[in-house]
């Protein structure tokens, strides 16, 4: 049978990868979903070769090649794609997102007393929710600036359109935000865990690439 060999790009790529592993970088999500791929071929191999009988020096290229299931596991469980951690990754990032998803359940329904009053609702460009640098906004016409309290993060190209927080959110929103950043620092901890590891395996791992 015909050996199979990695495309010049994809050896690149994961000798970029390895390389910042060992200066203990934060690898991303998409470098631990190619390391554990790999990592699960070479284990795929090393199964399908010890079932081979009477081939010399067999045991030595067994012991060339290096696997772990539990990291494979470990990335699995964590990550679901390239850009998106499991919420159950750990305990503190569980924790953090459930508080994130309460928070943004209230804002939405403090703004849409606002889109939906009869007292607010005749100073909106549009009865939305909209988003403006992170934090939740309603839009507002130009000429009744003043009439919703509240800070004003944006306006439309035309000017016609005010993109107000209003005061009964910004609280809330300060909390998000707050929650957010908590949600980036405890994803980069998560990461790092399996970093530590690929680093102390990483001339292993890149010898059988």
């Amino acid at each position: 049978s015909t050996p199979i060999k990695s495309s010049a790009a994809s050896d690149v790529y994961k000798r970029q990868a390895l390389s910042r592993a060992e200066v203990l970088s934060t690898l991303s999500m998409g470098d631990l979903i190619k390391i554990a791929r790999v990592l699960k071929v070479a284990r795929e191999v090393r199964t399908s070769v010890e079932k081979v009988q009477n081939i010399p020096h067999l045991t030595d290229v067994l012991g060339g090649i290096f696997v772990n299931k539990a990291f494979e596991d470990d990335v699995s469980k964590a990550i679901l794609s390239e850009t998106e951690m499991n919420d159950n990754a750990s305990p503190e990032l569980r924790s953090i997102r459930q508080k994130i998803r309460r928070i943004n359940d209230n804002i939405r329904s403090k703004l849409n007393e606002y889109v939906t009053s009869p007292v607010y609702g005749k100073y909106l460009q549009d009865n939305i929710i909209t988003q403006r640098d992170g934090r939740f906004v309603v839009p507002v016409k130009a000429e009744c600036k003043g009439s919703l309290p509240g800070l004003v993060h944006d306006i439309s190209s035309s000017g016609a359109t005010l993109f107000v927080e209003p005061m009964g959110v910004v609280q809330a929103n300060n909390e998000l935000k707050e929650l957010q950043a908590r949600e980036e620092k405890e994803i980069d901890r998560v990461l790092r865990i399996p970093v530590s590891y690929t680093h102390l395996r990483a001339h292993e791992t890149l010898s059988d690439l």
